[in-house]
Formats: C-alpha cells, structure tokens, sequence
C-alpha cells in the first residue's frame, strides 16, 4: 500500500513527467538550503557585530575620577567585566552558528547537487 502511493504521488502520469516532479523538489530543497543556510550566515554576522560592539563597550571608562565614588568603581569593573564576558558569548555564539549550522546545510547542499544534477537549473 505504502509502494503504491509513493508510486502515485510521482507517477501519474508520464514517467518524464514523475522525474520532472522530483527534479523540482529537488530543486526547491536546494533552494530552501540555500536559503536556510544565508539567514545563519546573516546571524553569525549580527552576532559578531554585536559582539564587537560590545567589546568596545566594555572598555569605555567613566569620564569622572575613579576614587571620587567608591563603590561606583567596584560596580563599573563588574559592569566592565560582564559586559566583556557577553561579547566574548556572542563572539563564540556566532562561529558555532557558521561551524554547526550554516557550513553543514552548505556542504549537503553541495553533495545534493553533485548527487542530482538534474535539481540544477535547467532553461
């Protein structure tokens, strides 16, 4: 039963015709890959500007003299430090999103063209 509706769902009517379909699924999955694989690479950018930013955040100074408030320096150091921590989190979080995602769905891509090449553009 499984069989027959697989068949059926490409088979209806000409055989070129069931290979169309499935070409073009294919190539609409190539499409979505591509897609896919642009937004996390656009995301990895975001985070590693935002990163930066606040990178340089961290190291801004206070314009009054340190020693004048006390316990203001100890709580700008903390201030200081997390917001240095944060950029280093968005620094890794932005390579773990091109390492884990976006070159993954790339490179499947890439064999999925080599595998159907008939997924590619055709004219």
């Amino acid at each position: 039963m499984a069989a027959t509706m697989y068949f059926d769902t490409f088979m209806k009517e000409k055989p070129r015709t069931g290979i169309d379909i499935m070409a073009n699924r294919a190539k609409r999955s190539r499409q979505m890959d591509e897609e896919l694989a642009d937004f996390f690479r656009e995301r990895a950018q975001i985070e590693e500007n935002y990163s930066r930013q606040l990178a340089k955040l961290s190291k801004k100074q206070l314009v009054i003299e340190r020693g004048l408030f006390s316990k203001l320096d100890s709580l700008w150091d903390i201030i200081q430090l997390e917001v240095g921590n944060l950029s280093v989190t968005h620094a890794q979080l932005a390579q773990g999103l091109l390492k884990t995602v976006e070159r993954p769905v790339r490179e499947a891509t890439n064999i999925h063209s080599r595998i159907w090449p008939f997924a590619t553009d055709r004219n």
